[in-house]
């Protein structure tokens, strides 16, 4: 879960990519404490991880919905990321990116 918040976006994405890949063969563990360290990830300071936590977070929900039934308390979780996580005084943070307005932008599309 480390490359999830690597600084080269592509790498996040191959990351997220590989969760997708190991999510029908330990469900249990990805339902048990992959996904609750995500979520508390996307609280964290470092945008990188931060992004990297939504688009792992994207892809497991993605690949259990193939499956299964997704428990309503999942749902829940994931659905405050936007409303919780991801605030206006986030840009603050942003200082030192080139394209604040693409990356920002790249965030909540990821989600």
């Amino acid at each position: 879960m480390s490359r999830l918040g690597h600084w080269d976006e592509n790498i996040r994405d191959l990351a997220g990519k590989a969760l997708f890949k190991l999510t029908p063969g330990s469900k249990d563990q990805i339902l048990g404490s992959v996904i609750p360290r995500l979520l508390e990830r996307t609280l964290g300071p470092d945008l990188y991880m931060r992004q990297g936590s939504v688009i792992g977070l994207a892809e497991i929900m993605h690949a259990l919905s193939s499956e299964t039934t997704l428990p309503s308390s999942l749902l829940s979780s994931v659905e405050e990321i936007i409303p919780k996580r991801v605030h206006w005084s986030s840009l603050n943070r942003l200082t030192g990116f080139s394209n604040k307005d693409d990356f920002f932008r790249r965030l909540i599309i990821t989600a």
